[in-house]
């Protein structure tokens, strides 16, 4: 499991995890997200770090050509087999996001929750830079990560939650005395069988997201409290930027 921590703490973890479990997106999230990357019919979509296809397999029905790129096999098995089952086309390419650009080969690069993941800060930025190089001239860049801010005030240290029936999630959280990084602890029980991950997650605030996505090329940068398109707020439950190359 490679899940995002998100901001605003613990709920909106399990919340998150809910969502990851059940594998696909809510149809209202999905058409905010193509309002805000502005896609046309048939337009070419790179999703970087797209896990097990919440965003690429709905977008991919609507009949964008969609590009999954993550490093994680089980992932792409699940997308290529649940794209087959739809009848639908979907590509799937096992790489890190600090090794993938394919020069303009896009219309509109997704980052969705999966951007903070590496412990060093030019990584990131080297993932920003591959997704530039990767969209033509006048493309959108949409990128979602945690929130500094509001991970800082609204995380929970311990807890726990029902995921689904017979599914319980265990967490256990610290934040960096800087706070950089947020680590979690993760116990997933079911049936008697205990799953542990550990998750390490870089803290952005709003102007270090627009510096580096300003630093690597993209203009036009966009601050935003959700994929709703809703404006930014003192706690949002996600950081999201919009941005053009």
């Amino acid at each position: 499991w490679r899940i995002a921590i998100a901001s605003g703490g613990f709920t909106y973890f399990a919340d998150h995890l809910k969502n990851k479990l059940a594998l696909d997106a809510a149809e209202a999230e999905v058409d905010a997200l193509i309002a805000l990357a502005k896609l046309t019919p048939g337009a070419r979509v790179l999703d970087m770090g797209s896990g097990p296809g919440r965003y690429a397999l709905p977008l991919a029905r609507r009949g964008f050509d969609v590009t999954c790129v993550d490093r994680t096999p089980s992932y792409l098995t699940h997308v290529a087999a649940a794209a087959r089952r739809m009848n639908v086309e979907v590509e799937v390419v096992r790489r890190d996001m600090r090794d993938f650009r394919r020069p303009e080969a896009y219309d509109v690069a997704l980052c969705i929750d999966a951007f903070g993941v590496f412990d060093d800060e030019d990584d990131d930025i080297l993932t920003l830079r591959n997704l530039n190089a990767s969209i033509v001239g006048g493309g959108s860049l949409v990128l979602s990560t945690a929130c500094q801010e509001s991970t800082l005030i609204g995380t929970e240290r311990k807890d726990w939650q029902w995921l689904r029936p017979g599914v319980l999630l265990l967490q256990e959280q610290n934040i960096e005395e800087d706070g950089s990084r947020l680590h979690t602890k993760l116990s997933i029980v079911e049936t008697g069988r205990i799953r542990k991950f550990n998750q390490h997650h870089r803290l952005y605030a709003g102007s270090e997201v627009r510096r580096m996505t300003e630093q690597v090329g993209f203009s036009s940068v966009s601050l935003l409290g959700g994929l709703n398109g809703q404006p930014l707020h003192p706690s949002p439950r996600r950081l999201v930027a919009v941005a053009q190359r």
